[in-house]
C-alpha cells in the first residue's frame, strides 16, 4: 500500500542465499569442489526438514467441518472455519508446522527442563525456573480459566499434536536432528506457562531493587545522591524505603547469581545457543487518533512492540475468519499470533483494534526474611515464627544422573536467595520474592478470547478485566470513532514502600493488602485533545490514588511522538508510517550541546565537533555523525560510571540514563572528579581518594578525552576519513536462529545482519548496549518486531509487518522474505477482500474431518 523508503546499505537476504544453494546444484569441476558442493546439497536437504504441505487437502481428528487455509504470496493464512474450535485447531496445526521447535525451546526453559536437552550448562537456568514456579503457577492458573477459554486451548493443542504425532503428515524440524529427544505432546496448560512466562520476562522491578541495592553498598552516598537524586516530575504523562544494614552481603551476592542464571547463551555439545528472550527487557510504541485527527474519516491505531529480535520472529501473522455455529459469535480478526497461543493478541475484528506497551508497573518486591533463632526451617513474620513451604524437585540433566533441589517459600513467595546457597554469608537472613507472575492468577489467555469478540468499549474493559500479568497499556480504537486506552495487569496494594529497595519481611510494614480492582486500574476515553500516546512512560501522573511504581523508562519517544503529532491538525496512513520510522534523537538534542561546548584537542576532534554541530539529530543508516555520537557517549559513560562503579565483570554492568548524565554534566560533579582522581591513581599506581569536592572542569577533561577516545576507535574500525563512515555499518539488526546461527556449516545459510537507522531512544527504536565492548559496534537485537496500523475507517483494514518472516523453518521460502520491507518501512495490507479470494491465493489447503 505505502511506504517510507529508506536507504537501504546492505544486507543478507533470502534471494542471496538461495542463489548460493542454486550453485550447489550445478554439478562441476571435481575432487575436493565436488565433495564441498556434495556436502553442500547434504546440508541443505537436511536443512529442509520439517516442510509442510501448503495445498490440498488433509483428514484429521477432531475437526467437525472443513477449514480451509488460504495463503498469500508472503505466506500470511487466512483461516476461514464454520466454528471456533476448529479454526483454534487449524492455528494450532499452523504454528506447529511452522514454529515447533521455537515453541517447545520456550517450553523447555520456562518449565526448568533445558537440563534434560543440553546437560549440565542449562542447571541454572532450570534452577532459576523451578524457583520461581511457573509451571506450578500455570498449573493453577489454567483451572481458574473458563470452560469455553479451556476448550480453546485443547482445541489448539489437538491441533499442534496432530503436526507432533504425525498424523499431519509433517515431518519434525532439523532442529530435533540435533537434540535427543522428540517433542512430547502439546498440553493446554503449556499455553498458559507461556503466558506466565511473558509476566516474568516483562517485569523487571526485581532486578531495580537488586541494581540500587548493590549501588547503595558500592557508591560514596554523595554520588549515590547526585545519580538519583530527586527532582519534579518531569516524565511525559499518557493519562494527563530505607535498606537493612544486614543485608548487603546478601544483596550483593544474590544480584551476581540471579545474573548468572539467566545467560543469554548456553553451551550445548561445544556449541553456544541463543536462549529466547531471557533478560531482554522490553519497549514499545502506540498511539491513537480520533477522526478528528485523520484524513481517513476513521480512528486511526499504530502500534510496534519491541522484543526480542530473531529467526524465526516473535509473531506469526494471521487472520480469522469465523461464520460462528450458534453457540459462539461470527467474527473476524487479524494482526500478530504468538506460537503457543491460539488468539490474536496484538490486532483488531470488524468492530474494534487494540496495541499493547508494556507499562512498567511495579509488581514484584523483594523481602528479606529473618530467620528465627533457635529454631531450624523457621522465619519470623509479623504473627511469630511460621514454618518454610518446601518440597523437592528433580531436575534430569543430559549425560549426567540428575540433581534433587529443595525449593523454599514464604508467606511472601519463592526463596530466591537460594539460588545462591540454603544461607548466604549472613546466616540469619534469606530472601524471597513476591510476583505477580508466581501466583497461580493469570487469566490473561481468556482477555484475548474475549477482545477478539469485543464490539465497543465496555466489551473491550469486560475482556481486559481478566488481564493478570505481564502489566500492558491497552489501546482502543472503534468504528464509531471512539478511542481509549486502559492499564491491563495486576496491580498490587502495599502498605507501604516505594519498591526501590528490598524491604523487612518479618516487620508485616511493607506487605501487599491485595490487587487494585479492575474498574479501578487506569483509563482514558475519548479524551478532548482526540490523541492517546504511550511509550513505556509513566501512565497516571502522582494524583492517581495507588502507588504504581518509581522507575519508568525514559520518555523521548513519547514526547517525539507527541511534537509530531501536535504539529499537524490531521493524518494520513503514510504520515503514521512516517512516525513509526522517524530516527530523530532527543537524546542527542539534550546531550549534545552540552558536549560541543568542550573546545581544544586534535584536529579531528575539532572537525568531528563541527560536524556534530551541524546534524539533524537524525540516526540515519547512511551518515556518520550518528556514529561518532553514538562512540562519545559510550566512551564518556565508560570514563566517568563505569571505572566509579568499579565494574568488574559484564554481571555487574549498568550505565546511566542519559537524563542522568545530562543532569550531572551541567554542573562540576563528584563523578567526574571521581573519574579523574581513577585515573590518576592508575596511572600513579596508587588508590583513589575521592576528593571533598568536586574539581572544577573535571567533566569538560572527561568530554575531551572521551570524544579523542571515539575517534580512535572508529578510525581502528572503519579508516581515517570520517565521509566514510555509516550508522548502518556499524548498527546492524542480528535476526540470529538460536541452533543453528552458531554452528559454522550452517550459520552462513541461517540468520541475518541487517543494517539499520535509528538508536536506543527513536521512535524506530533499535536498542544497542552502551556497555558493549568499545570496538565500533553497536549492533542490535532488541527492537520493532512487529509494526502495525489499524484503520477503522475500513472494516478489517489491518496494515503490518513482523520480521524476518512468517516460518521458523531454516530454508522456508517465508523464513526471511519480510525483512527487506521491514527494513524500508513498508507494511502488508490485511483485511482486504481480496485476500479472501481463493483464486487469487497462492496456495489453498483444506483439513477437513476423518469421516467425510
Amino acid at each position: 500500500m505505502f511506504e517510507t523508503p529508506r536507504r537501504r546499505i546492505h544486507s543478507n537476504s533470502a534471494r542471496t542465499r538461495r542463489s548460493v544453494l542454486s550453485l550447489i546444484l550445478r554439478w562441476g569441476g571435481g575432487g575436493v569442489v565436488s565433495l564441498v558442493l556434495v556436502a553442500s546439497l547434504i546440508t541443505w536437504l537436511w536443512l529442509r526438514g520439517g516442510q509442510a504441505p501448503q495445498s490440498g487437502g488433509l483428514r484429521l481428528a477432531g475437526y467437525t467441518a472443513p477449514v480451509t487455509i488460504l495463503r498469500d504470496h508472503d505466506g500470511v493464512p487466512i483461516i476461514k472455519a464454520a466454528n471456533e474450535l476448529d479454526a483454534y485447531r487449524a492455528m494450532g496445526y499452523l504454528h506447529a508446522s511452522e514454529r515447533l521447535f521455537q515453541m517447545d525451546l520456550v517450553r523447555h526453559v520456562t518449565a526448568g527442563r533445558l537440563s534434560e536437552w543440553i546437560g549440565k550448562s542449562g542447571l541454572s537456568t532450570d534452577k532459576l525456573m523451578r524457583v520461581l514456579g511457573l509451571r506450578a503457577a500455570a498449573i493453577g492458573s489454567y483451572q481458574n480459566l473458563s470452560p469455553n477459554v479451556k476448550a480453546a486451548l485443547q482445541a489448539y493443542a489437538d491441533g499442534v499434536n496432530s503436526v507432533i504425532d504425525g498424523s499431519a503428515g509433517v515431518g519434525l524440524p532439523p532442529e530435533y536432528r540435533l537434540l535427543p529427544t522428540r517433542p512430547e505432546p502439546w498440553h493446554p496448560i503449556d499455553s498458559v506457562q507461556w503466558e506466565q512466562y511473558m509476566g516474568f520476562d516483562l517485569s523487571f522491578n526485581m532486578w531495580s531493587e537488586l541494581r540500587r541495592a548493590k549501588l547503595t553498598a558500592k557508591l560514596d552516598p554523595r554520588l549515590y545522591a547526585e545519580l538519583f537524586q530527586d527532582g519534579p516530575e518531569r516524565s511525559y504523562v499518557s493519562l494527563a524505603a530505607a535498606k537493612p544494614d544486614q543485608i548487603a552481603p546478601l544483596v550483593t551476592a544474590l544480584a551476581a547469581q540471579l545474573a548468572a542464571a539467566l545467560p543469554n547463551q548456553i553451551d550445548l555439545a561445544g556449541t553456544k545457543v541463543t536462549l529466547p528472550g531471557i533478560g531482554q527487557g522490553g519497549a514499545s510504541n502506540e498511539w491513537v487518533l480520533a477522526p478528528s485527527h485523520t484524513d481517513t474519516g476513521g480512528a486511526i491505531l499504530a502500534n510496534d512492540p519491541h522484543l526480542t529480535l530473531g529467526m524465526p520472529s516473535v509473531w506469526y501473522l494471521a487472520e480469522i475468519h469465523i461464520d460462528g455455529d450458534g453457540k459462539t459469535p461470527p467474527r473476524r480478526v487479524v494482526g500478530a499470533t504468538a506460537p503457543a497461543a491460539p488468539f490474536v493478541l496484538l490486532g483488531r475484528n470488524e468492530q474494534i483494534a487494540w496495541g499493547l506497551t508494556t507499562n512498567y508497573t511495579d509488581t514484584q518486591d523483594v523481602f528479606i526474611e529473618r530467620l528465627t533463632e533457635g529454631k531450624p526451617g523457621f522465619y519470623d513474620t509479623p504473627d511469630g515464627p511460621k514454618a518454610f513451604i518446601s518440597h523437592e524437585e528433580e531436575i534430569k540433566i543430559k549425560d549426567a544422573p540428575s540433581e534433587t533441589i529443595t525449593i523454599r517459600a514464604t508467606r511472601h513467595g519463592p526463596v530466591i536467595s537460594d539460588l545462591v546457597a540454603p544461607y548466604l554469608s549472613d546466616a540469619g537472613h534469606v530472601m524471597a520474592l513476591q510476583a505477580v507472575f508466581t501466583q497461580p492468577i493469570n487469566r490473561s489467555v481468556e482477555t484475548f478470547y474475549h477482545m477478539e469478540q469485543a464490539k465497543n468499549w465496555e466489551e473491550f474493559k469486560a475482556a481486559v478485566a481478566y488481564f493478570t500479568a505481564p502489566n500492558q497499556n491497552m489501546a482502543y480504537a472503534d468504528r464509531n470513532g471512539h478511542i481509549g486506552m486502559l492499564g491491563g495487569g495486576a496491580i498490587p496494594v502495599r502498605k507501604k514502600g516505594d519498591g526501590l529497595m528490598p524491604v523487612p519481611g518479618w516487620s508485616g510494614e511493607y506487605d501487599w493488602l491485595g490487587l487494585v480492582p479492575p474498574a479501578s486500574r487506569p483509563q482514558l476515553y475519548d479524551p478532548p485533545s482526540g490523541m492517546i500516546i504511550n511509550a513505556n512512560n509513566r501512565l497516571v501522573d502522582s494524583k492517581f490514588p495507588y502507588f504504581l511504581g518509581a522507575d519508568w523508562p525514559e520518555d523521548y519517544r513519547a514526547r517525539r511522538i507527541a511534537e509530531i503529532l501536535s504539529a499537524s491538525p490531521r493524518f494520513s496512513l503514510k504520515a503514521v508510517s512516517e512516525l513509526q520510522n522517524d530516527v530523530e534523537s532527543l537524546e542527542a538534542r539534550e546531550l549534545l550541546p552540552r558536549l560541543v561546548q568542550v573546545e581544544g584537542g586534535s584536529a579531528a576532534a575539532v572537525a568531528a565537533r563541527d560536524r556534530l554541530r551541524n546534524w539533524n539529530r537524525r540516526m540515519l543508516a547512511e551518515r556518520p555523525e550518528p556514529l561518532i555520537w553514538a562512540a562519545w557517549v559510550r566512551q564518556l559513560q565508560m570514563r566517568i560510571f563505569a571505572r566509579a562503579l568499579a565494574v568488574t565483570t559484564s554481571a555487574d554492568y549498568w550505565l546511566p540514563t542519559i537524563s542522568q548524565m545530562t543532569r550531572i554534566l551541567s554542573q562540576d560533579s563528584l563523578w567526574c572528579t571521581a573519574a579523574d582522581a581513577d585515573h590518576q591513581a592508575a596511572s600513579e599506581g596508587g588508590s583513589k581518594i575521592l576528593p571533598a569536592d568536586a574539581t572544577p572542569h573535571a567533566c569538560d577533561a572527561a568530554i575531551l578525552a572521551a570524544l579523542e577516545a571515539a575517534l580512535a576507535e572508529l578510525t581502528t574500525q572503519y579508516g581515517a576519513d570520517p565521509d566514510h563512515w555509516q550508522w548502518g555499518v556499524a548498527h546492524q539488526a542480528q535476526f540470529t536462529h538460536p541452533l543453528f546461527s552458531h554452528i559454522p556449516i550452517l550459520r552462513n545459510l541461517v540468520g541475518l545482519t541487517v543494517p539499520l537507522g535509528g538508536g536506543n531512544d527513536t521512535v524506530a527504536r533499535a536498542n544497542y548496549h552502551r556497555q558493549d565492548a568499545l570496538n565500533g559496534r553497536f549492533d542490535f537485537n532488541h527492537g520493532p518486531a512487529y509494526r502495525a496500523i489499524y484503520d477503522l475507517s475500513q472494516p478489517l483494514a489491518a496494515h503490518v509487518i513482523t520480521a524476518p518472516g512468517q516460518s521458523g523453518l531454516p530454508l522456508s521460502p517465508h523464513g526471511d522474505d519480510l525483512v527487506g520491507r521491514w527494513q524500508r518501512g513498508s507494511l502488508l495490507d490485511l483485511g482486504t477482500s481480496d485476500r479472501e479470494d481463493p483464486a487469487t491465493a497462492r496456495q489453498s489447503l483444506t483439513l477437513m474431518p476423518l469421516s467425510p
